[in-house]
């Protein structure tokens, strides 16, 4: 796990909205290859997904670029405008919203 980006323990914002605890990194134990972020959803909304509350997901999806108007992401050389599907928020979280950047 030596070529891994930077990754700040604490709460982040998914694009969408909701607020994540987010752990650190673990890797897959069937695949040493599979570096991963482990967060855990702080909201517990009638939107919020049913099942376990501790994710993970890969590093590509927890660091991509997204197009703001599809969600989908983007290519390192597209140069549209963007989100980050997640933003870092903060070490600790006092119950304010930070709007999602949208970078142009």
């Amino acid at each position: 796990m030596d070529h891994l980006p930077d990754l700040r323990a604490g709460v982040y914002q998914h694009w969408k909205g909701p607020l994540y605890l987010v752990i650190g990194y673990c890797g897959d134990a069937n695949d040493d290859e599979r570096d991963l972020v482990v967060y855990v959803g702080l909201e517990l909304t009638p939107s919020a997904r049913p099942g376990p509350r501790i994710r993970v997901r890969d590093l590509a999806d927890f660091f991509a670029r997204l197009d703001p108007t599809t969600g989908r992401a983007l290519a390192d050389d597209d140069t549209g405008p963007f989100v980050y599907r997640f933003t870092y928020i903060g070490p600790e979280w006092f119950g304010q919203r930070t709007p999602v950047a949208r970078n142009t």
